[in-house]
């Protein structure tokens, strides 16, 4: 299982936008929105994320039912009725 967590660096922020806010730590992409249930979808793509080109990450609220591939444009975050999702390799989940 990797080791995702890299407690010795800053938090950065990736987007701040007026209903959207992402920032990563280590290999850990964290997605927020305050629409709240019932909100319209916040769709975003991030080009600047601490993920290669190819990686599968997935949202640790719903293991790997909630995948994406990491492309060249970036990495295509979709939240829904105000959910919130923390995106993590593939690889550091536990199986």
């Amino acid at each position: 299982k990797e080791d995702v967590f890299d407690l010795g660096s800053p938090a950065t922020e990736l987007s701040v936008q007026s209903s959207f806010y992402a920032f990563s730590r280590g290999k850990v992409l964290v997605a927020l929105t305050n629409v709240g249930e019932g909100g319209d979808t916040q769709t975003y793509t991030l080009n600047q994320h601490p993920f290669s080109s190819g990686d599968i990450v997935c949202n640790v609220f719903s293991g790997t039912s909630d995948c994406i591939t990491v492309t060249d444009q970036g990495v295509a975050v979709v939240l829904q009725d105000g959910e919130s999702k923390v995106f993590v390799p593939k690889s550091a989940l536990m199986h």
